[in-house]
């Protein structure tokens, strides 16, 4: 997590923290240095947890905790580490996964469900030397996620699609990636529509 860039305990050769220190970013604002760092306890994961329902009610405030806790342990990542049957006293249902949390909480709950005729969500243009743009009409507000991948399935890009009632346009750039075909799906409550664009 980020650490605080005016606590000395995290610099190189301060205290003890700074070993915890994995990575730095060197802002071209300020050129000033922001430390990240790892952690473990409930003192540290607490807050994260806390920040990931934080997100899921963004995409929809009507959750109650129970659908929380019901799309936390449905999203968890069970690994190695975890086996597939985590053992409660370590590991609670998994690795909390924040990116699936947001989906599914989109996907099951959402207000906004995805058409069902594909034609009612616009990309243009396209093909596309750069820009394109995702364009809705929308009678109420609410959320879809966005997800750009190139043909081997690769995510390359992901976005919060902010709904409000009337025309709505979402501006994508592809002009880093590679020349080639990639998928835009748009998720919505209920399912996943799923368009191709050429950047050429």
């Amino acid at each position: 997590g980020a650490t605080s860039s005016y606590d000395p305990v995290f610099l190189p050769g301060g205290m003890s923290y700074s070993t915890f220190v994995v990575s730095k970013y060197i802002s071209l604002n300020n050129s000033r240095t922001y430390y990240y760092g790892i952690g473990q306890g409930t003192s540290f994961a607490s807050p994260v947890a806390s920040g990931i329902v934080a997100l899921m009610l963004q995409v929809n405030p009507a959750l109650s905790p129970e659908r929380i806790k019901d799309i936390l342990y449905k999203t968890a990542i069970k690994d190695n580490f975890t086996t597939q049957n985590p053992n409660p006293a370590l590991w609670g249902a998994g690795k909390i996964n924040a990116y699936a949390a947001v989906k599914e909480a989109i996907l099951l709950t959402g207000v906004i469900s995805v058409p069902s005729d594909e034609m009612e969500i616009k990309i243009y243009p396209n093909p596309t030397n750069d820009k394109f743009t995702i364009e809705y009409e929308s009678t109420k507000a609410g959320n879809f996620l966005v997800e750009i991948s190139d043909i081997t399935g690769k995510l390359i890009q992901t976005r919060l699609f902010q709904i409000s009632a009337g025309s709505n346009q979402l501006l994508f750039q592809l002009d880093s990636n590679p020349k080639g075909l990639y998928f835009v799906s748009i998720t919505g409550n209920g399912g996943t529509v799923t368009k191709r664009i050429l950047h050429q």
